[in-house]
């Protein structure tokens, strides 16, 4: 399975959150039960250094809870994207069995877009 492209506009000191659904190729949603995911935020693929690291375990990124609904919510804090300091960026999404460190599935990739507030 090839990642998805999907490309991310960011207001810099401004709340990010998306909702994603992943679904299979018959449009049904995919359980996320017993798994977790990661995304990082660079400015460039091979920067050491990342921008913003979204994770399960930090709450950038929560899975869906109960009912299989394939909803993954994304979320930086607006104190977060004020420190952003470039204007474009590159990101992928993944998602892993917990506990499995060699089931992981890069879901999503693509651009990000940071555009500068007027406000301050």
């Amino acid at each position: 399975m090839s990642a998805g492209t999907l490309n991310l506009n960011i207001e810099r000191g401004s709340i990010f959150a998306k909702t994603l659904v992943w679904k299979d190729a018959d449009k049904n949603p995919i359980s996320l039960a017993g798994k977790s995911a990661r995304m990082q935020i660079r400015q460039r693929v091979d920067d050491i250094a990342y921008i913003a690291e979204l994770t399960t375990g930090n709450s950038g990124i929560v899975l869906e809870s109960g009912s299989v609904t394939g909803q993954i919510q994304l979320y930086i804090g607006a104190v977060e994207t004020d420190t952003f300091d470039t204007d474009f960026a590159v990101y992928d999404l993944e998602i892993y069995e917990n506990g499995n460190a060699n089931n992981v599935i890069r879901l999503l990739q693509g651009q990000v877009i940071i555009s500068e507030g007027v406000t301050r």
